[in-house]
């Protein structure tokens, strides 16, 4: 079976520890040697990924000094509401 070389990474450090719950819950893999598949090893580095991201983005919000990254949703917020209430401004009091 081809494997990336993150599949790989993975079945080397977890293979074995893996293999072993897979056979206690009675489930077994199409090649022992390597019960990590491609496809779970790309979910594992797409999840990495994004809790990175989140991780960095978090880092970088301040309340005291919010950055650009920080206006986009207000702005894009805003963008698609409506309030009667702009048209008619001199009869409504402001909210």
């Amino acid at each position: 079976m081809e494997q990336l070389w993150f599949t790989a990474l993975l079945n080397r450090l977890f293979g074995g520890p893996v293999l072993s719950l897979l056979l206690a819950l009675g489930i077994h893999p199409r090649h022992p040697a390597t019960p990590i598949s491609n496809n779970f090893a790309m979910e594992v580095a797409v999840m990495l990924l994004l809790i990175t991201f989140f991780i960095a983005v978090r880092l970088r919000l301040s309340i005291d000094q919010p950055a650009g990254l920080q206006h986009t949703p207000t702005v894009s917020r805003g963008l698609g509401t409506f309030y009667p209430y702009q048209q008619f401004d001199w009869y409504y009091p402001r909210l």
